[in-house]
């Protein structure tokens, strides 16, 4: 029982990581990042923040569960301005 509460919450926490980044990719396409090069650059800030995190997260969970946390926290209040940056251009 605690092992499949486990294997569910690591699954939700693998899900929001890929079901972020997807977003974060379709929302670059959308206004022509691809066209700018910007799919290279987030692919690569990935890459550098994935072989950053990942050892220090064996080492010190809990820091880098602040991270994340803030990292979350961050992508929220941005795609809030940026929702309400288009509400206001539309109107």
């Amino acid at each position: 029982p605690v092992e499949i509460v486990l294997l569910l919450a690591a699954g939700g926490v693998a899900f929001t990581s890929h079901a972020g980044k997807a977003g974060t990719r379709v929302a670059t396409a959308s206004v022509g990042g691809h066209f700018l090069g910007l799919g290279i650059i987030l692919s690569l800030i990935e890459d550098v923040l994935a072989f950053l995190i990942a050892p220090l997260a064996l080492v010190m969970p809990l820091l880098i569960l602040g991270v994340v946390a803030l990292g979350l926290a961050a992508a929220f209040f941005a795609l809030r301005a940026a929702r309400r940056r288009r509400r206001r251009l539309a109107a």
